[in-house]
């Protein structure tokens, strides 16, 4: 029923990682890894520098802990593309002024699944 469409920035804004610092500390780690690995900072150093705590960025790497959303996708009822559909669904109908009601979420939601 619902076609996939480009997410608008809006809905790109809302969907961003539970903690940026993190996520930026083990994309740069990784980044130095595969740059130059014999040269590549600690891991003590690039938590240091993204000022996250070196267990956290040592769980995170090791596969330990994941982001909150990677760790609790098995409880959502929509798979992250269809919640991105939902939710450009719920922006474009709103920037058209049509009032969105719980019901109609609801509706769509099924749909979409």
């Amino acid at each position: 029923m619902f076609e996939p469409v480009l997410l608008s920035s809006y809905a790109k804004s809302i969907m961003r990682p539970s903690n940026p610092a993190v996520q930026a500390a083990v994309d740069s780690y990784r980044a130095a890894l595969l740059n130059d690995p014999k040269n590549a900072p600690s891991r003590r150093q690039v938590a240091e520098e993204n000022g996250i705590a070196e267990a956290t960025l040592s769980r995170r790497l090791n596969g330990i802990n994941k982001a909150h959303k990677a760790s609790h996708t098995h409880l959502q009822k929509l798979s992250t593309p269809q919640e991105e559909v939902l939710v450009d669904f719920i922006y474009r109908h709103t920037m058209m002024g049509v009032a969105i009601t719980r019901e109609v979420i609801i509706d769509a939601a099924e749909k979409i699944r």
